[in-house]
């Protein structure tokens, strides 16, 4: 007899219908104000957002790097710029945290440029809920991915339906070697090796 092996291929994505619902939440409203009213009274005009886990593959480092970079070449942007770094831990089954080492290296670059550029760089050390999460990508001026290797990120998808909603149209700045930046065709390629052509790629979505 014969055997016959049917394989189902399910597209993987964002529920797009329920985004553009849960984006008129009033929710959803007042996250946005609040996020406007902190970088107002931060005396920000300029937004760039970063959401990765804290994994030495999403290149958190070097996209820290990069922004670092780019406000030592441009002085214009020390004063209006800010960079929301959403820097998530991840545990392993027993609750100990991972990648400890690197950690360390993230939260050390980020007060190394804290003190270099005061007010230039806010970290969230936690994954951020739904609401706010979107209200941060529908404000932002731009979002920088610099992973090394990454399959499938949503983050990127996500910010361009939920910048459609807000006064901006954000910008993409995406590391080459993500998967998504072969379909996103409004990115910014960037290899996040290069630091200061990462920098510079940051700056012309500014």
């Amino acid at each position: 007899s014969r055997h016959f092996v049917i394989t189902y291929f399910a597209t993987v994505g964002i529920d797009a219908v329920a985004l553009q619902h849960r984006m008129h939440e009033s929710v959803i409203q007042e996250e946005i104000e609040r996020w406007n009213t902190r970088f107002m009274n931060l005396g920000k005009h300029l937004v760039i957002a970063g959401y990765a886990d804290m994994d030495p593959l999403s290149g958190i480092t070097l996209s820290l790097r990069a922004f670092r970079n780019m406000l030592r070449e441009h002085e214009k942007y020390r004063s209006t710029v800010l960079l929301v770094q959403v820097a998530i831990p991840l545990h392993d089954s027993r609750g100990d945290l991972m990648h400890a080492e690197y950690v360390q290296q993230v939260k050390e670059l980020a007060s190394d440029i804290e003190r270099e550029f005061p007010g230039s760089l806010l970290m969230f050390y936690e994954k951020m809920p739904f609401a706010p999460r979107c209200a941060l990508f529908s404000v932002c001026d731009a979002l920088v991915m610099a992973s090394v290797r990454h399959g499938l990120s949503l983050v990127p998808f996500e910010l361009v339906m939920c910048s459609a909603y807000g006064k901006k149209q954000a910008s993409l700045c995406v590391s080459e070697f993500a998967a998504c930046c072969r379909v996103l065709p409004c990115c910014m390629r960037i290899n996040p090796f290069r630091d200061e052509d990462t920098a510079k790629a940051i700056a012309k979505c500014l």
